[in-house]
């Protein structure tokens, strides 16, 4: 009887635990990859944005990186997210190089 009881406990806390983690995960902010290459990117280019309907947002252009060289990626529109920004694709100066960080979507 108290082997049972004490199993029981044990059994309910390891599915708490259990639970709980599986929260965590899926609330974990997913950190996206940073690229890392010598040069600077040149100065972005300047596009126009056509007209766009309701629930659309403008994710504007970038500069990637493809091994060699640096692509321009257009800029384009996307499906609004609600309760969430863009956050731009940005060019950082790192020591000795310049660091890329990708576009992505964050909860506002």
């Amino acid at each position: 009887m108290i082997f049972q009881s004490v199993f029981s406990n044990v059994l309910a806390f390891a599915l708490t635990v259990t639970a709980f983690n599986v929260a965590q995960a899926q609330l974990a902010p997913v950190s996206p990859t940073i690229t890392v290459v010598g040069q600077p990117p040149p100065p972005p280019i300047v596009e126009m944005k056509r007209n766009h309907t309701p629930g659309q947002v403008w994710l504007p252009g970038y500069w990637d990186w493809n091994g060699r060289t640096f692509i321009w990626q257009a800029g384009h529109f996307d499906h609004e997210r609600r309760g969430q920004i863009y956050v731009p694709t940005t060019w950082q100066s790192v020591g000795n190089g310049w660091a890329m960080v990708p576009g992505h979507w964050v909860a506002q």
